[in-house]
């Protein structure tokens, strides 16, 4: 029987983390898999330890602040439990009740599924550009699909060739690094509408400093990420498409305010967008904007 081990990187957050263990304590598996819970808290005070013990006993500590070191050790765990593949979802989301059952069924003929992250936010223009993911039918593109470890399944000989880079444990971005070299190493996709993980979105996430700092950062880990695995010649590319973008964006400096008033969605989304730029550009100037310091 398959043996699937479900690993969960926590941080000071033991009532989301006993939200998530409890809708994992209810998946349905049809006596298809096993599951097991591994759990790596990256608060060297052991915050998560009471509640974790009361759903599994496979509870570690990673003293050292570094996403990415967290998540290796979690696989290094798995694998010594005999797992054959590995789940990952974040501390602050929950299951739903077939989540888990989802994407095994989608990943017997590839190495690598990924489900939607919804999120409970208010139907609002700058919820919707900052929050609201997408659902609908199968990702058409690689920037569309986005997969991340708040939802995704994976075969155990995917990190015999890749692992999480520390280089991006404390700026963030350690998960799309990952998959763009899964990517790159032809390993294969496949995405899980119906594998739905909810996440709990915290009031300090909904300020919108938090949410441009955000976009800052995603910008700057694309960059980091292609100035780590791509040749010169699409780092070049990039950086020429920068300077269009940050054009266009300092043309829409002008019209901001009536945009604000024609079309919120309009202007939020220029707002995202043009945070993102800054990332890239000072990623391009060797900043590297570290988010989980």
């Amino acid at each position: 029987m398959d043996h699937i081990a479900v690993c969960i990187a926590t941080f000071k957050r033991p009532q989301l983390l006993e939200n998530l263990l409890n809708s994992i304590a209810n998946q349905v598996t049809k006596s298809k898999f096993l599951i097991s819970v591994i759990i790596v808290d990256n608060d060297a005070k052991a915050s998560g330890q009471t509640i974790a013990k009361n759903y599994t006993n496979y509870y570690f500590i990673e003293t050292e602040k570094n996403i990415a070191l967290v998540r290796n050790r979690a696989v290094t765990e798995a694998v010594t439990l005999g797992a054959n593949f590995v789940a990952f979802i974040d501390d602050d989301e929950v299951a739903s009740f077939d989540w888990l059952f989802r994407l095994y069924e989608a990943v017997q003929n590839v190495d690598i599924v990924h489900g939607p992250i919804c999120r409970d936010v208010p139907d609002t223009p700058f919820f919707r550009v900052f929050f609201k993911r997408r659902r609908g039918d199968p990702p058409s593109s690689w920037k569309r699909a986005k997969p991340s470890t708040g939802n995704c399944l994976i075969r155990v000989e995917v990190f015999q060739k890749i692992q999480f880079d520390p280089a991006f444990g404390i700026s963030g971005g350690e998960d799309s690094d990952f998959f763009y070299r899964a990517l790159q190493a032809g390993f294969r996709f496949r995405w899980v509408l119906d594998a739905v993980a909810t996440e709990t979105v915290l009031p300090n996430r909904m300020a919108i400093r938090w949410v441009l700092a955000r976009s800052f950062r995603e910008g700057n880990s694309f960059i980091r990420l292609h100035r780590k695995n791509s040749n010169w010649q699409k780092q070049l590319i990039l950086f020429g498409m920068l300077w269009i973008k940050l054009f266009i964006d300092l043309i829409c400096i002008p019209i901001m305010p009536v945009m604000a008033v024609v079309s919120q969605l309009c202007f939020w989304r220029q707002v995202r967008k043009s945070a993102g730029h800054l990332g890239q550009l000072a990623a391009f100037l060797n900043y590297v904007h570290l988010e989980y310091r």
